[in-house]
């Protein structure tokens, strides 16, 4: 059996199918409530708790949330960061470079691939 073209007609169809079906990806990605991930910088001292992994990658609106995401790897991983409902005095918190303490706190808004970076105070003797 011979094989043969599809005519150009059809190959223009395929396109245009391709096209719309891109393009109706694309408004039910931005119109269905889906948040920005924003990426988690996991220090070396609490990497124990993420599987080595240096970088976790979160759905999320504000430092709050991606806080509460992070810290579902462990109570005892939230038990390092919180108190009650507060962060501990020893964990800095930063978006972009930028301390959270300067700018909204925890309610501080993220957007896509911003950078929440957790530096956690290490203590010895």
């Amino acid at each position: 059996m011979e094989r043969t073209t599809p005519p150009d007609s059809c190959q223009q169809l395929f396109l245009i199918i391709a096209a719309v079906g891109v393009s109706i990806l694309s408004f039910l990605i931005t119109n269905s409530g889906v948040k920005d991930m924003a990426v988690i910088m996991v220090p070396s001292s609490l990497r124990r708790y993420t599987g080595q992994q240096s970088k976790i990658s979160l759905p999320v609106a504000t430092i709050e949330e991606a806080l509460d995401r992070f810290s579902e790897f462990s109570s005892e991983l939230r038990n390092h960061l919180f108190s009650g409902k507060a962060l501990r005095n020893f964990v800095v918190v930063c978006k972009n470079g930028k301390d959270i303490r300067l700018l909204d706190g925890l309610a501080t808004p993220v957007d896509n691939d911003d950078e929440v970076q957790i530096i956690a105070s290490v203590a010895g003797g």
